[in-house]
């Protein structure tokens, strides 16, 4: 995706790019947009108003994304200047005069909360003023200690008790070391692309039986943990944990945050976990106007359905993307596979602006992928129809050709669908001379 590749834009200008840069509309065509995608005040103006409504207004001029402009809160009246207005917008950060008001709390409500943080280990011995202002609290070893109130699960235990681990960790930690359980901490998975549990419990073979996660507030909020591209990243990282555990047939127990005073040894050995959940082997895509899905275990199809989009644009693109990723978090998926966009003559397409589309969907597919640790094949239109003994030369004769061949096993309305499922079949059974035979799909 940054290989720079020729473009073809709809005015018929060709240029060279890459396809991140054109997904993500950060270059544009050079003879239609000379100055790129630049907004005016106008539309910045229209875009504070979309997310905010009337609540904030910009006192300067716009002039750009990451340049200085002045912002007043029409509800208080206080303005302020931001660096990025673009970050400012991301991030969902309110007034900082306001902010400061609602930070303030009785120490009454401070001390309950570092009292059901800590385990009642921990006392206040400086100033409250806010809580995003740092104050110090004292172990009952001695150790003292800097935190935030509005952010006390970033924070681990004593240090000179607990060394790096979090409470929870700390936790999990004294209950497995009491029960005499052998464990390890801290368990990285080799050629895994950085995979690390904070427990693996082992068996008497000496061979990992379970895995333990103790989840923070910062697996769920984003508010108090950096930014939602953080959240989703961490997100994205415990997805990976589990499709390790699901494909591996090893248990995995996760601990929210909120369960942290009521772990016990039965809840670290309950046998409810990840371990009972199959990762399906293959997902196929035939992504279109209409966006066609087959799902395959042990090599039969045991589910297929469409997906309409509505949305124009980027929209579009956006819309399919939550689509693809809730398949993949719903089925956990072994390895996934779709038809190859630039193996179709363009000319087959009623638009320029159909296939410039499907050529965006492909790229957004490959990114999401990649972002997930998913195998993934390109199949090739010719390969997967000539698996699957498709006739005609236009592609409306070969749509119908498809079509009435699935038809003669299933029943199957979308066209975009029986070509998901003969992509999937070609991906299972598909070879140099071998044609599709019925007793391959038989409905699971």
């Amino acid at each position: 995706m940054n290989v720079p590749v020729l473009i073809r834009h709809n005015c018929g200008y060709e240029f060279l790019d890459t396809i991140r840069n054109i997904m993500r509309r950060v270059h544009s065509c050079p003879e239609c947009f000379p100055n790129g995608f630049k907004i005016t005040n106008a539309q910045a103006k229209d875009r504070l108003a979309l997310k905010w409504g009337n609540e904030y207004v910009y006192v300067t001029e716009w002039a750009g994304g990451y340049n200085p402009i002045t912002i007043r809160h029409t509800t208080c009246g206080y303005e302020w200047t931001v660096q990025s207005p673009t970050r400012w917008l991301s991030t969902g950060n309110q007034c900082p005069e306001c902010q400061i008001e609602a930070d303030k709390l009785p120490l009454e409500e401070v001390q309950r909360r570092i009292a059901e943080w800590g385990n009642n280990e921990y006392t206040i011995i400086s100033e409250f003023i806010r809580t995003k202002t740092p104050i110090i609290i004292q172990h009952s070893c001695g150790d003292t200690k800097e935190v935030r109130i509005n952010a006390l699960n970033n924070y681990g235990g004593c240090n000179k008790c607990y060394g790096n681990m979090s409470i929870g960790e700390k936790r999990i930690n004294d209950i497995l070391e009491i029960s005499g359980i052998e464990f390890k901490r801290e368990v990285r998975i080799p050629q895994s692309n950085g995979l690390r549990f904070d427990f693996a419990i082992y068996g008497d073979n000496k061979t990992i039986i379970k895995y333990i996660e103790f989840d923070g507030q910062q697996h769920y909020d984003s508010t108090k943990f950096g930014n939602e591209n953080d959240l989703i990243k961490r997100q994205i990282n415990d997805y990976r944990k589990n499709a390790y555990c699901i494909h591996n047939k090893i248990p995995l127990l996760r601990i929210p945050y909120w369960n942290l005073n009521i772990i016990t040894i039965e809840m670290l050995l309950e046998e409810e976990s990840f371990s009972n959940i199959d990762g399906i082997d293959l997902i196929a895509i035939d992504q279109a106007t209409t966006s066609g899905i087959s799902i395959w275990q042990d090599k039969e199809l045991i589910d297929y359905f469409s997906k309409t989009l509505t949305s124009e644009g980027d929209a579009r693109i956006n819309e399919l993307q939550q689509f693809i990723e809730g398949l993949i978090l719903t089925y956990y998926p072994k390895k996934i596979v779709f038809e190859e966009v630039l193996d179709v003559d363009e000319q087959s397409f009623k638009s320029k602006q159909t296939f410039e589309l499907l050529c965006y969907y492909q790229a957004m597919l490959i990114e999401t992928f990649i972002k997930y640790s998913i195998p993934y094949n390109k199949i090739t239109a010719s390969a997967w129809k000539k698996t699957l003994g498709v006739q005609g030369k236009y592609r409306k004769e070969q749509k119908s050709s498809c079509k009435d061949i699935i038809n003669s096993m299933f029943t199957v309305n979308s066209e975009d669908v029986c070509d998901a499922i003969g992509i999937g079949y070609h991906a299972l059974y598909g070879t140099k001379n071998r044609r599709m035979k019925e007793e391959d799909m038989q409905w699971k």
